[in-house]
């Protein structure tokens, strides 16, 4: 008769023992840490930008190009990192330094040591005085030289100071290729630049309101409506090549014929630096057929929407339920198409503990392009999941004890 009690006693602590594994086992799973994964997955056709030819159709001779867009996206170059003579386009520099410092209302005088330089120049007499502002537009439309050197001595009282501070300049704006000599852009040892780091200057330039407001000017008026007559600007995509916003022509002997042209359409802008053309026209018609080109590769997408799915994660407290992680934002851009195939890369947690919120932080998405990163969002649960209760809790415990285990 004791034998019954005894096999009871061994049923109820066999029992009580494994009730204590279970909740032991919840337990433990409930502080885990999450783990985590990194994949890429290929983009489908909603994230993949369509096929294109490779480079624009170029047959004119030229010794250096750069195409940008304005985020400072490379979108074609040849011999862009090649130490040339950048002639007038020194230019946009000698503006830059002025608008800095002095203010465009002050009065300049021209002299005839200024005018003594020779070269481009707007036809202005010595003694002649004319505003900061007049002198900026005859800098940038003309290409005066005789004006470069009276502001540089009107900012800084002699051109080599001036020169100092262009050179200080180009330093801060991350141009390590650019040396200037003068404020004109004459031929000179020391004086030079790349396409690449024009670009940068030229961008830098076109976010200044009265750079932008110039450069887009078709004629300069050298008194103002007076017997002297208008001289056209010497950049002749303004106001022919359609979109077009400015920036500055350039020639020496030694620099050949230059250009940095820029156009808008559609609310994007693109920068075509176009060095060394054996002729006038042939810069313009470079800026002209490689910027077509871009315009032409570049389409404005919708590239990620929210809510768009991205894979799943294993809510820990259940057996088989799992939850969509979802983009947190939308992201449209120009996606310019020879970069090729834009890939998803998605790295999530390898689970997560309930409960959990909809909008909860499930991972990171990355958008890459080649090797250059176009955008970044986080991931989150597309729903809402409940912690189990206490009884069900022990249910899926127990089923977790005698499911079959992989591997």
């Amino acid at each position: 008769m004791d034998r019954p009690v005894c096999n009871i006693q061994i049923l109820r602590k066999s029992i009580s023992d494994t009730l204590n594994i279970l909740l032991l086992s919840l337990l433990v799973s409930s502080i885990a840490s999450p783990l985590t994964s990194a994949y890429a997955i290929q983009s489908d056709a909603s994230l993949a930008a369509t096929s294109a030819s490779k480079g624009p159709a170029i047959d004119t001779p030229h010794e250096a190009l750069l195409l940008v867009s304005e985020d400072g996206r490379e979108l074609w170059s040849s011999n862009s990192d090649q130490t040339r003579s950048m002639a007038s386009l020194t230019k946009i520099m000698t503006a830059i330094v002025v608008l800095d410092r002095v203010d465009l209302d002050e009065t300049v005088q021209i002299s005839a040591t200024d005018i003594a330089t020779g070269g481009s120049n707007a036809n202005l007499q010595p003694g002649e005085t004319m505003t900061v502002r007049e002198c900026l537009e005859a800098l940038l439309l003309v290409s005066g030289n005789e004006v470069a050197n009276a502001l540089a001595r009107h900012v800084a009282g002699s051109a080599e100071e001036f020169v100092a501070i262009m050179n200080d300049r180009a330093l801060r704006l991350g141009m390590s290729d650019t040396r200037f000599a003068n404020p004109h852009g004459i031929d000179q040892s020391g004086h030079y630049s790349t396409a690449a780091d024009l670009a940068i200057l030229a961008r830098y330039a076109m976010n200044i309101d009265e750079i932008r407001r110039i450069s887009a000017m078709e004629f300069f008026d050298p008194d103002g409506g007076g017997s002297r007559p208008q001289q056209e600007n010497t950049n002749l995509l303004i106001g022919d090549y359609s979109g077009a916003t400015g920036l500055k022509t350039g020639w020496t002997s030694r620099a050949g014929f230059c250009l940095i042209s820029a156009a808008s359409r559609n609310g994007l802008e693109l920068f075509a630096v176009v060095l060394g053309t054996p002729t006038e026209s042939a810069r313009f018609d470079v800026a002209s057929q490689v910027m077509d080109w871009g315009f032409d590769n570049l389409a404005y997408q919708s590239v990620v929407t929210q809510g768009q799915r991205f894979g799943s994660v294993q809510v820990s407290d259940y057996l088989d339920v799992s939850i969509q992680a979802v983009s947190s934002s939308s992201f449209s851009d120009y996606v310019f198409a020879p970069a090729g195939k834009i890939t998803a890369e998605v790295e999530l947690v390898a689970d997560i503990e309930a409960p959990v919120a909809a909008g909860d932080r499930l991972g990171t998405l990355r958008l890459v392009q080649g090797d250059r990163l176009i955008y970044q969002t986080t991931l989150v649960s597309e729903v809402s999941v409940e912690k189990p209760g206490v009884f069900e809790r022990i249910w899926i415990a127990i089923q977790r004890l005698f499911r079959p285990q992989e591997g």
